[in-house]
C-alpha cells in the first residue's frame, strides 16, 4: 500500500437507487459517525491501533458499530452500556473506578 492512498474512487449517478439493506447499514454508519465525531481527538489518543495505518477513531468506529448498535432499522439506537471510548493499559493504576454525578446512572 506504499504510495497508495487506499481509497477506492467512488462515482454515483444522481438518479442511483439503494436497496433497503444499502439504506439500513447506511443509517446505522450516520448514527456512529455523528455519536463519534465530537470525540476524534479523545479517540485518537485513547485507541492506540496495532495497525499503523488506522487511527484511534477508526478502531473505535469499528469496535462501537458491530457492538453498541442495537434495534432494527428505523429503531436502530446506541446501547450506551456496550459503547468502549479506549483500550490499552493504565499505567500506574491499580484499581480503577469510574462514577457518575448524575443520580441514577
Amino acid at each position: 500500500m506504499k504510495g497508495n492512498s487506499g481509497h477506492a474512487e467512488c462515482t454515483y449517478e444522481e438518479n442511483q437507487t439503494f436497496s433497503p439493506k444499502e439504506l439500513q447499514q447506511q443509517a446505522k454508519f450516520a448514527l456512529m459517525t455523528k455519536f463519534l465525531k465530537p470525540i476524534v481527538e479523545l479517540l485518537n489518543t485513547s485507541f492506540k491501533p496495532e495497525v499503523p495505518q488506522l487511527t484511534g477513531f477508526n478502531k473505535a468506529y469499528s469496535y462501537n458499530i458491530k457492538n453498541a448498535i442495537t434495534g432494527e432499522h428505523p429503531s436502530r439506537r446506541i446501547d450506551y452500556h456496550m459503547v468502549l471510548l479506549g483500550g490499552g493499559d493504565l499505567p500506574n493504576v491499580d484499581s480503577p473506578i469510574a462514577t457518575s454525578v448524575e443520580p441514577g446512572i
